[in-house]
């Protein structure tokens, strides 16, 4: 779909359309017809005229045809609806304004304008428990106070995007431990007091002290509750999509909320602002108070009230309200909690201690067999190269025994300095580390005594030192 900014006010199909209307209605009209005009990328004009212009090549089974003006309806309240978040009741009015526009063009929509939830829906009866597992499970300080405000101050997501800073900003700048909030509700146009406790005064401090670290100075005037990343004030969608947002991770961990078969999220503020009317009850705060703090109209409710109540009447209710209101954890619960986290440390503390004692054991052994097989392991290196050397030396000696039994022979007639070069090498070869002293030594040996007599000597020693059997599996394994 294309872009389209056009004012619809513009358009002579508007003016006929909302002539004779209440300025409210006018202002309902224009809002619902800028939005549908906005998704679908055209202008009011357009929108009539492209109804005019369908045609059907078989007329027979032209009320078979989907019409195109119910179908941009339908995607519309879809898009309404899935993409944008709005409530079914919001959504249902939108169509019937712009029902109402085509008809009186001559457009027939056939679609029935889809139902607003039951009114019968079961309401979830929150208690100050259920509001701190759902405000802890925020995303942000702006939405914990939010959340904090609307069960304490019993308002709706309309009123607390009204708000400016102006009307919290002596509770948040003189730390106090409550506050009445004066406000207008604009349902029922009255103006009245709303309490809201210590809970949602720290909350408002860390979002306001977050706030200004980013904007700098605010002012009396500006919105209390703002977009993320922007200054603009934060709309009734906006928290929709927050509480959805919340529902949707931590929904399945409050059973009242899993009770509820509801159209509406079970998270909703409304449930909220229900939630402080029985808060009210179960305190035993008189209907006259009840009734002045939600900011209902005396007409609506027999005189419940006459004019604002005196706010010494209203600390007296906050008093005995304040136990039903606290949402965070109560001076005894805190108590407790601690005494179960230092008994939970001390036993953290107790395990990884032995831990370490099992551990710094185990490396004491570990470190020790280590020293152990390094032992061990040179010892059997020693035996080894021992071996290997004198084993050598036994092959050696039966090698040169063969060639001073050849030159005995005439086989071989070296002369007496080719016999001892000959002899030197073989023994070169069989002991590399043997400086030219000791090759030298061994040859005399041999000229001393006969190979025979060296082996001998040399298999005693072996026999001397490590055994006989020893020896035999040694030999196999060579």
């Amino acid at each position: 779909m294309s872009k389209h900014t056009t004012d619809v006010t513009e358009y002579p199909e508007f003016k006929e359309w909302a002539k004779g209307k209440s300025q409210s209605t006018k202002y309902h009209y224009k809002a619902s017809l800028q939005k549908f005009c906005k998704f679908h990328g055209k202008n009011p004009r357009e929108l009539i005229n492209e109804t005019k212009d369908q045609e059907t090549e078989n007329k027979e089974t032209a009320h078979l045809e989907e019409n195109i003006a119910d179908k941009r309806l339908l995607e519309w309240h879809e898009h309404l609806v899935k993409d944008k978040n709005v409530s079914l009741n919001s959504a249902s009015t939108y169509w019937r304004h712009i029902k109402a526009f085509y008809k009186k063009w001559g457009v027939e929509i056939k679609e029935e304008t889809p139902k607003a939830p039951n009114r019968t829906n079961h309401q979830p009866t929150y208690t100050a428990y259920d509001i701190r597992k759902i405000r802890n499970s925020a995303r942000s300080n702006r939405d914990k106070a939010i959340i904090s405000i609307a069960f304490q101050g019993g308002m709706d997501p309309q009123e607390i995007c009204r708000l400016n800073y102006g009307q919290v900003k002596e509770a948040v700048e003189r730390n106090k431990d409550h506050h009445f909030i004066w406000k207008t509700r604009k349902k029922s146009k009255v103006s009245h007091h709303t309490p809201i406790l210590k809970d949602s005064i720290e909350a408002l401090q860390l979002y306001i002290t977050e706030r200004k670290n980013q904007e700098g100075e605010i002012k009396d005037n500006d919105p209390l509750f703002v977009k993320k990343d922007s200054k603009e004030r934060i709309k009734p969608r906006n928290i929709r999509d927050i509480m959805r947002d919340i529902y949707e991770r931590v929904g399945e961990e409050i059973p009242k909320a899993k009770e509820i078969k509801s159209t509406y999220n079970p998270f909703s503020l409304k449930y909220f602002r229900k939630a402080f009317g029985n808060a009210c009850d179960e305190a035993g705060i008189p209907e006259s108070i009840k009734k002045y703090w939600q900011g209902h109209s005396r007409d609506n409710h027999n005189g419940a009230y006459s004019g604002e109540i005196s706010k010494a009447r209203q600390k007296e209710a906050l008093k005995r309200i304040k136990p039903y209101l606290t949402i965070s954890t109560t001076q005894k619960e805190r108590k407790e909690e601690q005494r179960e986290q230092r008994e939970e440390l001390l036993n953290l503390k107790k395990e990884v201690g032995e831990k370490s004692e099992r551990i710094q054991d185990l490396e004491e052994k570990l470190e020790q067999q280590r020293k152990d097989f390094e032992e061990t392991f040179k010892e059997l290196r020693k035996d080894y190269n021992d071996h290997t050397r004198l084993l050598s030396g036994l092959l050696t000696f039966g090698r040169i025994k063969s060639l001073k039994e050849k030159i005995a022979k005439d086989e071989i007639n070296p002369s007496k300095e080719t016999e001892e070069r000959i002899i030197k090498r073989e023994l070169k070869i069989k002991f590399p580390d043997y400086s030219e002293e000791e090759i030298e030594e061994l040859r005399k040996m041999l000229e001393e005594k006969e190979p025979e007599e060296i082996e001998e000597e040399l298999r005693k020693q072996l026999i001397e030192e490590y055994g006989d059997e020893k020896i035999k599996k040694l030999n196999e394994k060579l």
